[in-house]
């Protein structure tokens, strides 16, 4: 998902650290790649 850095990306205004079944693998570039569990989620991020 684009982000400026792994830190910058919430889930439901939540820090993405606090979410279970989220885990962060790497950045590419502008966009950070995690891995999710099966589950809805709502994920917000600023791109400036």
């Amino acid at each position: 998902m684009p982000a400026k850095s792994a830190d910058a990306i919430t889930e439901s205004g939540e820090p993405l650290a606090e979410t279970p079944g989220v885990k962060f693998l790497r950045m590419e570039g502008d966009c950070a790649v995690r891995e999710v569990e099966a589950g809805s989620y709502r994920f917000a991020t600023a791109m400036k």
